[in-house]
């Protein structure tokens, strides 16, 4: 018996990200393409690599979301998905409000 894997949908956006590397504090500014409840693709021509752990903030709309974070895929030249590990409380709400959003557009 086989079962069916159910992923949250992508929602395509940009947001403005900020990334920092936890142990390099090398820092990004990029844009994401899509998000979801549980992550995000950011579009960077340099992203860091799979399993590097990271500090977030995105801004859209006058809200600002802050959150850790964990590369999963990286793509040289493309960009690198984003598994949130823990959003701030007080950013729960601005990620379900913009999530309720874009479901709407």
């Amino acid at each position: 018996m086989q079962f069916e894997r159910h992923r949250p949908p992508r929602n395509p956006v940009a947001i403005g990200i900020e990334l920092t590397d936890m142990q390099s504090e090398k820092h990004i500014s990029a844009h994401t393409k899509d998000l979801t409840l549980f992550g995000c693709f950011v579009e960077t021509a340099t992203p860091f690599p799979q399993d590097t752990k990271v500090r977030l903030k995105m801004l859209r709309g006058g809200k600002q979301l802050f959150a850790h974070g964990r590369v999963t895929y990286s793509q040289p030249g493309a960009g690198m998905g984003i598994a949130f590990v823990t959003i701030e409380p007080s950013s729960l709400p601005v990620l379900d409000a913009w999530l309720a959003n874009l479901r709407e557009e």
